[in-house]
């Protein structure tokens, strides 16, 4: 029995083998095919994209005395020499040989000729942990090597390598595997090694690695080496710790459900059980990811299960699609650095829920309808209790995630009355403990209302404000996704009465009212609003 590694056992032999490399291959392939070799080649790109492999297969077909289409015979004395670990081709691993005389020596063996083929090959693995000194003794053999030396420099850190010694290498430059052709590739070789794995098996083995064909090998063999010939999906995710804790799911069910009390007592319930909050936090983030993208209508892209994709699904037809993004920006923020301490994820889980109900109570607020005197009501009478709704240039109903925003509706062009209700008057005269009372719960909803608006009017219990420009008007209905609006309602009822409405309205013949009590215009008291301090000149 073989007991070499697979990634090394199935390592390509010829450039048409080579996985995901096809705009590096086929240059090579034409650059031997025309008799154009270089004297220096950089291989730049992450861990297990075939760097090494590719620079193999071209040192042993530069060398080979009867290729085929810019492919090695693998028949000739010199493939047969390659292929015994022939003199011709030198690896050397900078990392262990990175000092000037390490250099030195190199240089020096540069002048000795190839012993079977026409050229002596010098692969110089993560060539960026050389020295600068070790670098710069090479840069005139770089530049002007003998005939018969090609140096090929592989890194994964290409911009720690110097530019001086770029500028003398033909850069090629290796991207990451994909998933697809990662899958095929081991899908290969456990048809050739008598390994039984699905599709979606392997499909999760090769976004394991993380673009990295050789790391999806190895994780291939990890798990034949756990779960013998044959292995499942299931045996795969524990094996990778990706099965994970029920729980995560039941979790951000409750989260997205606003359930407080049940979110609180599966974070109580894994502490207790001596789960890795950590994990666990990772199996709730991905959790959410996937119930993102089954939202999106991206589901077929998750390498799950059936009973997860269920679970995902059930969990995404409950929610909507920017409750579950808000989930995740708050989550994809959790710092579990004392990972003994479940405050952080407590503390999220109440900050999302405390924010979603926020903006429930806030469009709430902007679809309640405001009371009209009925027909035939004699003025000063208030309408029956029964509220007609408003028409629906006026109602605010709750908008789409990405919907543009809503305007605010203008009055027209009518003077203010000449005999104002009382609570008009109260409210202008109280003006000043109204912008006091709003920056006390939100500094901007304060700033939108000062200098920018007045009291128009009172109608059974629904209170008016006139914005004099749009703008205005707008951001106090729409800002803060809704909040602005609910914060001057709070703010109102708390001065004026508990069950009192606000309604805002675009009126560009608004006038400000006295505000009592400021220092500088309304310029003035608005950057005060916003932070600032008066300065007394002297």
């Amino acid at each position: 029995m073989s007991t070499e590694v697979l990634y090394r056992k199935w390592r390509p032999q010829r450039f048409r083998d080579v996985t995901g490399q096809d705009h590096v291959t086929r240059t090579l392939v034409n650059a031997i095919t025309l008799g154009r070799v270089g004297h220096a080649y950089l291989f730049a790109g992450p861990r297990g994209t075939g760097k090494t492999t590719v620079a193999r297969i071209f040192g042993k077909t530069i060398n080979c005395q009867a290729p085929v289409e810019g492919e090695a015979c693998d028949a000739c004395e010199p493939c047969q020499a390659f292929a015994q670990g022939a003199l011709d081709f030198v690896e050397i691993d900078a990392a262990s040989n990175r000092g000037v005389e390490d250099a030195d020596r190199l240089r020096k063996q540069v002048g000795y000729a190839p012993s079977v083929g026409a050229y002596r090959v010098y692969l110089v693995d993560e060539v960026h942990m050389l020295s600068k000194q070790a670098f710069n003794a090479l840069l005139k053999t770089l530049e002007e090597p003998p005939g018969h030396i090609v140096f090929i420099l592989a890194t994964t850190e290409a911009q720690d390598v110097l530019p001086t010694v770029m500028s003398r290498c033909q850069r090629f430059d290796f991207a990451r595997h994909n998933t697809a052709d990662m899958a095929a590739r081991l899908a290969y070789i456990c048809e050739q090694e008598g390994f039984v794995m699905d599709e979606p098996t392997l499909t999760l083995l090769a976004r394991a690695g993380t673009g990295s064909l050789r790391d999806a090998i190895n994780l291939l063999e990890q798990v034949v080496a756990s779960h013998g010939t044959t292995v499942t999906h299931e045996q795969v995710q524990a094996e990778l710790g990706m099965a994970g804790d029920a729980r995560a799911v039941a979790f951000v069910a409750q989260l997205l459900g606003k359930d407080l009390s049940g979110g609180l007592t599966t974070i109580g319930a894994v502490v207790d059980d001596g789960v890795e909050l950590k994990r666990f936090l990772r199996d709730a983030r991905d959790t959410l990811r996937n119930v993102l993208l089954v939202a999106g209508g991206a589901g077929a892209s998750l390498s799950l299960g059936a009973e997860d994709i269920e679970a995902a699904t059930s969990i995404a037809g409950a929610t909507d699609y920017e409750d579950v993004t808000r989930a995740l920006k708050i989550f994809g923020q959790v710092d579990l650095r004392d990972g003994a301490s479940p405050m952080p994820l407590e503390l999220a889980l109440a900050e999302y829920v405390v924010q979603a109900n926020q903006r429930a109570e806030a469009r709430q607020a902007a679809r309640e309808p405001q009371v009209r005197p009925a027909e035939g009501q004699p003025n000063g009478q208030r309408a029956p209790s029964r509220a007609a709704p408003l028409p629906p240039a006026r109602a605010q109903a709750r908008r789409p995630a990405m919907s543009p925003q809503q305007s605010a509706p203008q009055e027209p062009a009518a003077p203010l009355p000449g005999n104002e209700s009382e609570i008009v008057r109260e409210m202008r005269s109280r003006w000043r403990e109204l912008l006091d009372e709003t920056r006390r719960r939100n500094v901007k909803a304060s700033a939108m209302i000062n200098g920018n608006c007045d009291v128009c009017g009172y109608d059974n219990g629904v209170v008016t404000f006139g914005f004099r420009h749009q703008f205005h008007a707008d951001q106090m209905i729409n800002g803060g996704e809704g909040q602005f609006l609910v914060v001057l309602r709070d703010s109102v009822r708390t001065l004026f009465g508990p069950e009192l409405e606000v309604k805002c309205l675009y009126r560009p013949d608004v006038r400000e009212p006295e505000r009592g009590g400021g220092r500088g215009g309304h310029l003035v008291q608005q950057a005060v609003d916003l932070g600032g301090k008066v300065v007394e000149g002297g």
